[in-house]
């Protein structure tokens, strides 16, 4: 069978369907909710809504693949005590509390609070530290922990000089962002400065301030948003305006990277799929892989929506025209939350229906989904304050879920869900809850195969059929669009499977199916050889016709002994379509061809790079694997990997199907060191050109991305004088250089 041109195949994944049917739900992709800090997070307390201690609703978790973490309110005798909180799905811990003595203050001076006194106190994890605002007497700062508690250290506070001319220092932050070693924050000068600031191996730079000039203007900066946010690249991300709290100044989107600042939307971009220009955008964007998302429209011409790309490049997610997902009939959304969330080129973000739907909602693979809204039922355990027997769901109004910018990670969300418990009386009870959504693949069966892509005598029904019970045949099929595997991505994949026919159990079956993982550049539309081959590998008996889909690992479940098999009954890893080389393999005591189904557990540890098989025929699974080998999936596909199934039939034959399958892909930690790596080349250099006296290390840095209000001014927030006297030109990021090391 000939091989379809890439660009088939990237119509065929970017639109995750089979045969060109339209988009119309989600299909088999199934979100995994699970509690990661109920209302007993923070150790010392409890708290229900409203009450001292426990988890607080306005800190949104940071998420970092396994890692989490958020600002808590916590209480042992009754009076409001702070607290930053670290954890996994083993547990959490306070890394910092109040009475916590705060590095630099010269010895004795404890934590008050951890937040500015104008933002909400929202703290960023990465790679093992944690970055969050803090206030104490007489001062406040920007610091730097390690999730294990190693170490805390000053990234700005009120001691330290912004730069500008004259000594000024900082008089204020807002909350911080953390990506490789990278901590960028905005900051105000107790001379009337404001500005966006990075640092990075113990070196400050200016990303722009209030004489920073505006992409295609004359005039400078002179307002800039609370939560600016970065990628792992270093580009950054933030909101600004040409006049200190002017309706009717020049304000939008803009990201600043190697090739300086650039304007992603302003008064003079007009709105994706609009009638106007830009004229409002919410003050917290976020980037992934260069692409900037953000909440924006025009307040008078009543357009609002969520949006997201470069300069030039924008399109919507979502607007007012858009059809809420699982919403009522006819329901559209009407408002959206202030701070969406990207990561691996999908998008998550909270809104609102005009039927009063309240949701989390995202964009995975080009597809509008939901994750969870308040019609959904959630299980109460481990919310100890609900006491509920029975299930519970989000508080049905705008704050029934929060999502903050650094909320989502691989292929999950952290977010706050207010959890309602209607049978709690005539006063329900509330508890705030820190909860993670993983998104996975769950096919109970295959009536509803969307998202699969079906290649060669591979058919699709009530079964996944791989191929008849006919010779010569090769069959495969792949869900459509590829996972992002880090260097620690872990998954975990269940399937059920039937090899029946040509005298069940016999010697003339052949020749048996796999379980396919692969980075091959024809992607979902990847096939292999007949046969031996077994629909991904070679066939030396034909000459292999097709190539074998390479680089893969396959995990062949074997019928039929050829010449290098060691029987005719056999599980084996087998490493980019060679099937004369096991890597790793086991006979089991059970004819793989009896017609009977055998059940298949298949778990990868990244971190340990460490891949296990269960088998069972009564889908119970034994504790010890029947077969444990070590292999380095991100090092051996890349940083993209398609999974699915592939069978093959030579002379001998067999029927293959798949009838259940399950699959959930994880990430994982990057780092648990104490002290952050310095940032990309781009932002080092420059830093170092600034004054800098570190010696930086440089990490290469390639990761690439493809997975997952109305519009506020700062209510209440303090405003700066700013001074008209003309300020000497100081150091800038300066990202026009081309500075490289």
């Amino acid at each position: 069978m000939d091989r379809k041109s890439n660009l088939a195949i990237e119509a065929i994944v970017a639109a995750t369907l089979v045969a060109g049917t339209a988009p119309a739900s989600a299909g088999p992709l199934v979100w995994n909710l699970e509690t990661l800090a109920p209302s007993v997070a923070v150790p010392w307390g409890v708290e229900a809504l409203g009450s001292a201690g426990g988890v607080s609703a306005s800190s949104a978790p940071a998420l970092d693949g396994d890692a989490f973490a958020f600002r808590a309110v916590a209480d042992p005798s009754g009076t409001f005590s702070p607290a930053v909180v670290v954890g996994t799905t083993t547990g959490s811990t306070a890394i910092a509390t109040v009475g916590t003595e705060v590095p630099g203050s010269g010895g004795g001076v404890p934590f008050e609070d951890f937040r500015s006194s104008t933002s909400p106190g929202r703290v960023s994890t990465d790679g093992g530290a944690v970055a969050f605002a803090g206030q104490f007497a007489g001062g406040s700062g920007v610091y730097v922990a390690s999730t294990t508690g190693a170490g805390l250290d000053v990234v700005a506070d009120t001691s330290t000089a912004t730069g500008a001319v004259g000594g000024e220092t900082f008089s204020g932050f807002d909350d911080p962002r953390i990506r490789n070693g990278v901590v960028v924050f905005h900051g105000q000068g107790n001379a009337g400065s404001d500005g966006i600031y990075a640092a990075s191996g113990g070196v400050l730079t200016t990303v722009a301030d209030t004489t920073t000039v505006v992409p295609g203007r004359t005039t400078t900066f002179q307002d800039f948003g609370a939560f600016p946010s970065l990628d792992d690249d270093g580009a950054v991300a933030f909101w600004g305006s040409t006049v200190d709290g002017s309706p009717s100044a020049a304000l939008g989107i803009y990201r600043a990277g190697p090739a300086g600042i650039e304007v992603i939307a302003d008064d003079d971009t007009p709105i994706p799929g609009g009638t106007a220009n830009f004229r409002n955008t919410a003050l917290s964007p976020s980037i992934d892989d260069g692409q900037v998302t953000f909440v924006g429209g025009n307040a008078s011409a009543g357009e609002l929506g969520v949006y997201t790309g470069g300069p030039g490049t924008l399109r919507a997610i979502a607007d007012r025209s858009t059809a809420v997902p699982d919403g009522a009939p006819g329901e559209t959304f009407t408002e959206f939350g202030f701070h969406p969330t990207t990561a691996n080129g999908n998008v998550a973000f909270t809104a609102l229906g005009d039927a009063g739907t309240v949701g989390l909602y995202a964009e995975v693979a080009g597809s509008l989904v939901k994750v969870v809204d308040q019609t959904d039922a959630i299980d109460p355990s481990g919310h100890a304050l609900l006491g509920s027997s029975g299930p519970v769901r989000l508080l049905p109004d705008s704050a029934g879920v929060q999502v903050f910018h650094q909320g989502m990670s691989g292929n999950a969300i952290a977010f706050v869900a207010n959890l309602l418990d209607d049978a709690s009386g005539p006063f329900p009870v509330v508890a705030e809850t820190l909860m993670r959504a993983t998104l996975g693949l769950d096919y109970q069966d295959f009536s509803d195969p969307a998202g699969i892509v079906v290649n060669g005598d591979a058919t699709v029904g009530s079964t996944l059929q791989l191929t008849d019970d006919a010779p010569g045949q090769a069959g495969s099929a792949f869900f459509g669009t590829p996972w992002r595997l880090g260097d620690e991505t872990s998954f975990s994949s269940r399937f059920d499977l039937v090899i029946s026919g040509q005298n069940d159990g016999g010697p003339l079956g052949s020749d048996g199916l796999a379980f396919v993982i692969h980075g091959d550049p024809e992607g979902a539309s990847a096939i292999g050889n007949s046969g031996e081959g077994i629909g991904f590998g070679t066939n030396l008996l034909t000459g292999s016709p097709e190539s074998p889909i390479a680089p893969s690992l396959a995990l062949e479940l074997d019928t039929h002994r050829n010449a290098f098999d060691p029987d005719d009954n056999h599980v084996a890893l087998i490493v980019d379509g060679d099937v004369t080389r096991h890597l790793a393999g086991f006979t089991p005591s059970t004819p793989l061809n009896s017609g009977l189904p055998i059940s298949v557990l298949v778990n990868y540890d990244g971190r340990r790079d460490e891949l296990a098989v269960f088998l069972s025929t009564d889908g119970l699974f034994a504790s010890t694997p029947s077969l444990l080998a070590t292999v380095d999936l991100h090092a051996l596909l890349g940083p993209d990997a398609f999974f699915g199934f592939t069978a093959g039939t030579g002379d001998g034959f067999n029927r293959h199907e798949i009838t259940r399958w399950s699959l959930t892909v994880s990430e994982r930690p990057l780092s648990t060191t104490a002290v952050p790596e310095p940032g990309p080349a781009w932002l080092v250099a420059v830093a170092l050109l600034a004054g800098g006296r570190w010696r930086i290390r440089i990490r290469r840095q390639w990761r690439t991305h493809p997975i997952l209000s109305p519009c506020d001014r700062r209510h209440g927030w303090n405003r700066h004088g700013r001074t008209s006297s003309g300020t000497p030109e100081r150091s800038h990021l300066d990202l026009r250089f081309g500075t490289s090391m």
